[in-house]
């Protein structure tokens, strides 16, 4: 009896390893990975789950390093191609690696992908969540790294760097460590080159916040980190960023950083109904993470993905910090498995949100094209102002197309 339950454990670790080693994404090895190592891994969930997940190059990095974005929905290659996409299904946003000393997080992403797919396919489970539900009706986007070459510059060093422009670049950043650089090769901190406006309803105009009220950290030549740049949208890594938000119609964001153990979630310059939603969300998060949410903003900095993404779509996005404040940088592997634990689910449960929600009533068309929809009649006129069409008020999923009488 004792030889068959030694043999029956014996039997278990060896299929509990095998299956572990055909995982793409090992969470326990995640510290040791370079930017090369998740793009591989990208292309290789592709590969391995065709019906359901998507990558597309978006671009590349100053130093010429692919940015990319990985779709997971049921049929994604042939409803990705559709005139209708943007209405077809609900569209969420998760972005990571903004940061270059934040290394967990394109990690985390990566084996949130696998886990979703393996779910859908029953080979994990989670228990909390109908996969095939929610990819019946929903599209969840991932950037999983949108600064490869600083990510790349923590890890390695400037050895990783591979062109010289690049190269004479960062001999012109102040930096001393490389564990705490935050920003791309050429010293500005992309979470502060982002456009940032607001609609003034006294005025009745937009009012251009870039850099206005830079708030306590900040530089003012090219750094480690805080320094805004020389112009909104300066860097490639952010443009590409911006025209993928801009592509469609996103119900929520979800933004991983890594410093604290905190939700981000108020916007200073926009109405209550707007940050309600986004408490609501961010009261979710807190749940599952035992996060704490931060107090309301006071509006004193600028830059930030989440000004761009609230003033073009009016959708909340939480800033998730997913470590410890007090941790090393690089995150230390020790940090990996807590962390992917909290977090694995949040994509899943701002789509649970964001379907509770549903579609506001102002629909906002551009040449007959569907292109989102506002809570409130005012922002719907606001973006009306200044990309033209038609408000259409409407319940339930929008119509592609609106036929001019």
């Amino acid at each position: 009896m004792k030889l068959k339950l030694i043999a029956i454990i014996f039997l278990c670790t060896i299929l509990s390893s095998q299956a572990k080693a055909q995982d793409i994404v090992d969470i326990d090895r995640g510290a040791s990975y370079l930017s090369s190592d998740i793009h591989s891994q990208a292309v290789a969930l592709s590969k391995k789950y065709p019906d359901i997940l998507e990558m597309e190059s978006l671009g590349k990095s100053f130093d010429g390093k692919q940015i990319y974005a990985i779709r997971i929905s049921k049929d994604i290659s042939q409803i990705s191609r559709s005139a209708k996409f943007n209405v077809s299904k609900q569209h969420y946003l998760v972005e990571s690696g903004t940061h270059a000393r934040e290394t967990f997080n394109p990690v985390l992403v990566m084996k949130e992908i696998e886990l979703y797919c393996k779910d859908y396919y029953n080979e994990a489970t989670i228990p909390e969540f109908n996969m095939h539900e929610i990819l019946n009706t929903s599209v969840i986007h991932f950037l999983p790294l949108t600064n490869p070459d600083g990510f790349d510059l923590v890890k390695k060093g400037e050895d990783s760097i591979r062109t010289p422009r690049a190269r004479e670049s960062i001999s012109r950043v102040t930096y001393i460590d490389k564990n705490y650089y935050k920003a791309g090769l050429r010293g500005v901190d992309f979470n502060r080159n982002y456009p940032s406006r607001y609609f003034d309803f006294d005025e009745n105009k937009w009012i251009d916040l870039w850099k206005k009220y830079p708030g306590d950290l900040f530089r003012e030549e090219p750094s480690w980190a805080y320094f805004h740049g020389t112009k909104p949208a300066s860097e490639p890594e952010v443009k590409i960023v911006m025209n993928y938000v801009d592509r469609y119609d996103f119900r929520n964001f979800v933004s991983y950083h890594s410093q604290g153990q905190i939700l981000y979630w108020h916007q200073y310059y926009f109405s209550s109904k707007y940050n309600e939603r986004a408490k609501s969300l961010a009261k979710v998060f807190e749940k599952i993470t035992g996060y704490e949410m931060m107090n309301r903003g006071n509006g004193i900095g600028s830059g930030y993905l989440s000004d761009y993404t609230t003033h073009r779509t009016l959708k909340p996005i939480v800033v998730v910090e997913t470590i410890a404040e007090n941790a090393d940088r690089p995150t230390p592997q020790s940090y990996y498995r807590a962390a992917y634990d909290k977090n694995k689910l949040l994509p899943l449960y701002a789509i649970m949100e964001g379907q509770r929600v549903g579609y506001h009533k102002y629909r906002l068309y551009v040449d007959n094209i569907y292109k989102r929809d506002f809570e409130e009649y005012r922002y719907a006129k606001a973006h009306q102002m200044e990309s033209g069409g038609q408000i259409i008020e409407g319940e339930g999923i929008p119509d592609f197309r609106i036929e001019t009488p």
